[in-house]
């Protein structure tokens, strides 16, 4: 069945609505085998401050020249209003966000490069000012999404 192996695969979560509860044992069984296996949407630690959103990683070091082309991945597990959040780095550094964000979101960071090619942490804000998510890297670290 497509929807088991949807889940299976660590693409979506096991959502049971009723009446339709016939396949909410297979899902739950699905998801949890999808989690342990770190698979799909599984590989990405989602334990920051608030669940459901992560930073997964910094681009800090990117081909060619870093001015204009670094970036860092978010993650959101249901839509988000971003407007007016704000991602930093460790030294001040922040670039403001706007939007709305749903699942994979690359945030391009425009101008000099910010993030610390030895090691940085990443630190995402909402609009209150409130630490959403955290994301540290070291040196030699890649950026997988």
């Amino acid at each position: 069945q497509l929807n088991y192996q949807i889940i299976r695969n660590g693409f979506a979560w096991q959502l049971t609505i009723s009446p339709n509860v016939a396949y909410a044992e297979l899902y739950t069984e699905a998801a949890r085998l999808a989690r342990e296996e770190d698979l799909g949407i599984w590989k990405y630690e989602l334990e920051p401050v608030e669940k459901g959103i992560a930073i997964l990683c910094v681009n800090y070091n990117p081909p060619g020249d870093d001015a204009d082309n670094e970036s860092v991945y978010l993650f959101f597990d249901q839509s988000a209003n971003i407007d007016g959040w704000v991602l930093s780095d460790s030294n001040g550094h922040s670039q403001s966000l706007q939007g709305t964000a749903t699942g994979k979101v690359e945030i391009r960071f425009s101008g000099d490069p910010i993030w610390n090619n030895d090691g940085d942490t990443a630190r995402l804000y909402d609009l209150q000012q409130t630490l959403i998510a955290e994301f540290t890297y070291k040196k030699g670290d890649s950026c997988q999404p």
